[in-house]
């Protein structure tokens, strides 16, 4: 086998700051780009129109007692776009709500999915945008 030879170039030179903070920038930049894409084109996840509908209840309704397993302020956070929109909650339907004597390990109570289902595929709003604008949230 040979012996394998090495340059006898000196290396290149170090990034200065400027090039390293704009590649990092490029690269978060292409991350986001690709993250709202998938946020716009793929579907929804077995719990997400769950999510986003309890988010938007807690906003509308100010209980804190539909599904604890997510901090209140990431709740507000993706219920302000679909507050934005001004979007309606189903009127065929009351709100759902929470008996307080519920344990927290039986919440969110399976009732709220189906008022979920309602809210998210059965809106005036298209659900492809119910759906996007809490995941940009997510990116940003």
């Amino acid at each position: 086998m040979k012996a394998k030879k090495f340059s006898s170039q000196p290396p290149p030179p170090p990034l200065s700051p400027v090039q390293t903070n704009l590649i990092a920038g490029l690269l978060i930049l292409c991350f986001a780009a690709q993250a709202l894409w998938h946020a716009r084109v793929k579907s929804v996840t077995f719990d997400e129109s769950g999510h986003i509908t309890f988010s938007y209840l807690m906003f509308k309704t100010d209980r804190q007692d539909y599904d604890t397993s997510h901090p209140p302020m990431l709740r507000y956070l993706f219920a302000l776009p679909l507050w934005l929109m001004d979007t309606p909650l189903p009127s065929a339907v009351p709100i759902p709500t929470v008996e307080s004597q519920t344990p927290m390990k039986d919440r969110p109570d399976p009732q709220l999915f189906h008022y979920a289902a309602r809210f998210i595929f059965q809106n005036e709003i298209p659900a492809e945008t119910l759906l996007f604008w809490p995941r940009a949230i997510t990116v940003a």
